[in-house]
């Protein structure tokens, strides 16, 4: 489509070209025809013969000029404008509207002085005679006849320069211009239409991120449901009935209650060291730095395997030497976390066949505090170090 517009534009281009050399050809020989006249005619006349060419000369231009002016009216093209608001640009017609009033009144008033004409032609011919000096009819003659050849000459000229040449170019100019408006106005449409996609996407993300934001609430509402403790001093009271260690104790529930509760203050007390310390790993430094203390050892395993981000973190603490000195059953043992997993960050665990076991959900590493041996022991591990683990979570 590009291609047949542009090889009409080519087309028309060289067609103007062709009729402005037409147009140039016919006035070189018309001028020079008349010219012949002109001069053969004052070259015939004695005495004043060149004061008569030069009027002659003068009264050529003038009314060519003339002619040209009314055939320019006559030619004047008239263009249909768009309503279009959008367009900034717009033909101006003015020129066209008075092209057409003064046509109107040249021809109007030329019908209704045409039989004057004769007269205002042999009036100017009688003021050349005069004005010379001149004797006899044959100068009248000679100044109608380049009055009205050169006057139709003009007019000839100039309505068809104005009709075949000068038409097209504004034609071209216009079409140009109104082209680049066109562009523009795409451009700017397109650009309302990137406006409003982006807008669009705005809005999509804004949406998916709430919906992320309410996905991530409920995930880490589901982490503290899985994280909730199991055995607190509140429920003490229903292991420690039967419980070996503490059947020799008046009241063993409230026996269990304070030596936990002392390990309990314990690590509220360590938290808030550790927070000053180290903000995003509070129980860092602060259990002796030692995974393995006293016969006893905390190790740590992590299970990738569940949703993207999350880890299961199984948490264990045991003896080194279990035929001498084993972890007893029913053992309370208190691993401190991070403060994310509450207020404070502990969880109780029970000793069962020689090993007290805790199972977490978490979004990363952190450093893990324990206490065993009714506050005998403690114990420090950072889940960092903990073999084959990914840098995504040693560093989240």
């Amino acid at each position: 489509m590009n291609t047949m517009q542009s090889e009409e534009k080519d087309y028309m281009k060289r067609a103007t070209q062709q009729e402005e050399r037409s147009i140039g050809i016919a006035l070189l020989v018309a001028s020079l025809i008349g010219l012949v006249g002109l001069i053969g005619y004052a070259a015939s006349v004695p005495h004043f013969g060149s004061r008569l060419f030069f009027i002659g000369l003068l009264l050529a231009v003038a009314t060519f000029v003339s002619g040209s002016f009314v055939g320019t009216l006559f030619g004047m093209p008239k263009r249909n404008n768009a309503e279009d608001s959008t367009n900034a640009y717009t033909l101006n017609n003015s020129l066209v509207e008075i092209s057409d009033w003064l046509t109107k009144i040249i021809v109007g008033l030329g019908l209704v002085n045409l039989k004057q004409l004769p007269g205002q032609l042999m009036s100017i011919g009688e003021f050349v005679n005069l004005s010379i000096g001149g004797k006899g009819q044959g100068i009248n003659v000679f100044v109608n006849s380049i009055v009205v050849y050169f006057g139709v000459l003009g007019i000839y000229i100039g309505y068809n320069y104005m009709r075949l040449v000068l038409s097209q170019k504004y034609k071209r100019a216009d079409d140009a211009m109104q082209e680049i408006l066109n562009k523009l106005n795409n451009t700017k449409n397109e650009l309302n239409i990137a406006k409003e996609v982006v807008v669009q996407k705005e809005l999509e993300t804004k949406e998916l991120k709430n919906i992320v934001q309410e996905k991530d609430e409920q995930t880490k509402t589901l982490v503290n449901v899985i994280n909730e403790p199991v055995l607190t001093l509140d429920n003490l009271h229903s292991f420690t009935e039967n419980n070996e260690i503490f059947k020799s104790a008046v009241n063993p529930s409230q026996n269990a209650k304070d030596f936990t509760g002392k390990m309990l203050s314990t690590a509220k007390t360590r938290t808030l060291q550790g927070k000053a310390i180290h903000k995003d790993d509070p129980q860092k430094g602060q259990w002796g730095e030692k995974s393995v203390y006293n016969y006893r050892q905390l190790t740590a395993t992590v299970d990738p395997k569940l949703i993207q981000g999350m880890f299961r973190i199984n948490l264990k603490v045991e003896s080194t030497d279990p035929d001498t000195n084993p972890l007893p059953d029913d053992e309370i043992v208190l691993f401190a976390l991070h403060d994310s997993f509450g207020d404070p960050p502990v969880r109780l665990a029970k000793a069962s066949n020689g090993v007290a076991e805790l199972s977490l959900i978490s979004y990363g590493s952190f450093t893990v505090g324990a206490i065993t041996d009714k506050g005998k022991t403690e114990l420090e591990y950072n889940l960092e170090d903990v073999p084959g683990v990914s840098e995504y979570f040693k560093t989240h």
